[in-house]
């Protein structure tokens, strides 16, 4: 079908083209075009949107504050400002579990990729 409409001689001859408006009305159709078509970029991201704000944003947000409270879920939470931070610094379990953490990761992380890699090597096509 396209390739009919296309092959007409009156579109070989520009004859039946849309004709460029004269008059400074073309920036201000291509930015109402340009808006339209956002528009419904933003229409298809919504559910993304929404589902980022509900199950990531919003949780993010509220731990972020009740880590400067004391909070106990019987009770409405008391601001405590720096507290909690300074207590977690001061605590040896903490610096422990870091340092547990970081071995874990310095010496997994080049395990499996050296077993990756060398796994890797007995497949055709790679």
């Amino acid at each position: 079908m396209v390739s009919r409409i296309f092959s007409r001689p009156h579109f070989a001859l520009g004859i039946g083209r849309l004709e460029q408006p004269k008059d400074n009305r073309l920036p201000e159709l291509r930015r109402r075009r340009r808006a339209r078509e956002n528009g419904v970029g933003y229409l298809f991201m919504a559910p993304w949107l929404v589902g980022f704000a509900l199950l990531t944003a919003g949780p993010l947000i509220a731990s972020l504050y009740l880590s400067f409270t004391k909070f106990n879920l019987l009770q409405p939470p008391e601001w405590d400002g720096l507290a909690n931070y300074t207590k977690m610094f001061n605590d040896s379990r903490f610096w422990q579990s870091l340092s547990v953490t970081m071995i874990y990761v310095v010496v997994t992380v080049p395990v499996q990729l050296a077993f990756a890699g060398s796994s890797r090597l007995g497949v055709e096509g790679c």
